[in-house]
């Protein structure tokens, strides 16, 4: 019984995480030798195919989630369509964004991380995860 407290407290805070306006600490996201990149090339007609089916990624500069799900791109994020809701606040409210990052394609909201699996299967993008990356 004195668990429930606490425990009801951890996941509030846990559920807000990302959906708050108010950073509570800024992190950044490290390449790492483990993280699976897609190559430079790839990236790139991975990203083109997307931007071409309309998906877009709304998210914050803040949020870990949305750095995690932004460094899957490597260098091609640049050219991803991306809304940074921090600085668009009324487009993310009128596309129905409540947590980040959202990915919209076609009128349809996608919450939290994407893996490429999804991200293949919403949009019908051919390329390639990076070797032993499928599912994720």
């Amino acid at each position: 019984m004195k668990w429930i407290i606490p425990t009801i407290l951890i996941l509030a805070v846990l559920m807000t995480a990302c959906s708050s306006k108010e950073p509570a600490v800024v992190q950044t996201v490290e390449q790492t030798s483990t993280d699976k990149l897609l190559l430079p090339e790839d990236a790139s007609t991975m990203v083109n195919c997307m931007n071409e089916k309309g998906m877009v990624m709304y998210g914050t500069e803040w949020c870990p989630h949305c750095q995690r799900q932004k460094a899957m791109f490597g260098e091609a994020i640049a050219e991803l369509a991306y809304v940074d809701c921090d600085k668009n606040a009324e487009l993310c409210t009128a596309a129905g964004v409540k947590g980040y990052p959202t990915w919209v394609l076609d009128g349809q909201l996608y919450e939290g991380e994407q893996t490429w699996k999804q991200i293949k299967d919403l949009t019908g993008c051919t390329e390639q995860p990076p070797i032993g990356n499928e599912t994720q």
